[in-house]
């Protein structure tokens, strides 16, 4: 591609797009995973999301996981404990076989596995309007790595 003078951003969307293939055979075999282990198929529907630069198509030759979970709107259910059981032990599979296909942990735990990345829509609303008002400077990281979300598996409505 460089013998070619192919530019810089189809390199990087190449790249993007080749990950989101890796991201996706690695959602399907943690399901896989979770079924045999008697975990069931996912209770609820869900949206597995990168973000950061893999959320922008952005990626290049080395990069960490950024990655969440948007979960349906459950707290009301009576089997809210298993909901939250279920997905958190789905978000460790996931991010582990990231891992292990090259992906590193974020440093800064910008992860399905950490529940600050993992929560329903009406949680994820909150705390969007929350880091709007906040100033400090976490909250606006967050805000930024958040904002340039992209959904890669899942229900995408």
């Amino acid at each position: 591609m460089l013998a070619e003078n192919t530019y810089a951003y189809d390199v990087c969307e190449l790249i993007s797009n080749y990950n989101d293939k890796m991201h996706r055979q690695v959602i399907k075999l943690a399901l896989r995973e979770m079924k045999n282990e008697g975990f069931g198929t996912p209770p609820i529907n869900y949206c597995f999301i990168v973000m950061g630069s893999q959320g922008r198509k952005e990626q290049a030759f080395s990069t960490d996981q950024d990655n969440g979970l948007i979960l349906d709107n459950y707290e009301h259910l009576p089997n809210k404990q298993e909901i939250e059981d279920y997905f958190k032990t789905f978000a460790e599979k996931v991010n582990a076989g990231l891992l292990a296909c090259g992906f590193p942990l974020c440093t800064g735990g910008v992860m399905a596995k950490n529940t600050k990345w993992r929560r329903s829509l009406q949680e994820w609303t909150s705390e969007v309007e929350r880091w709007v008002k906040e100033t400090d400077a976490e909250e606006i990281r967050d805000f930024t790595i958040f904002i340039d979300y992209r959904p890669i598996f899942g229900d995408f409505l």
